[in-house]
């Protein structure tokens, strides 16, 4: 598990303004959230299980160990 620092953040969002020319506008991503629909998740979802490839985050103040062990429970899911 490994975590994002402040500068690779700001890298990425450099990255996507010099090379893609995409400057994000946070105050579009609510109604971009909601615009989601349960079956566009449900086929993300499927296709992350279909391509055996899978990571796992977590993200707040979360201990690393409680991390860890939902993270070995999760993995249950793509063994084949």
């Amino acid at each position: 598990m490994g975590a994002q620092t402040a500068g690779q953040i700001n890298g990425w969002y450099a990255n996507r303004y010099f090379f893609d020319g995409k400057v994000e506008e946070f105050e579009k991503q609510p109604a971009e959230i909601s615009a989601v629909t349960k079956e566009q998740i449900i086929d993300t979802a499927r296709q992350f299980f279909s391509a055996d490839c899978w990571t796992f985050g977590g993200y707040g103040n979360a201990e690393k160990a409680a991390m860890n062990q939902l993270a070995d429970q999760l993995r249950e899911l793509f063994k084949k």
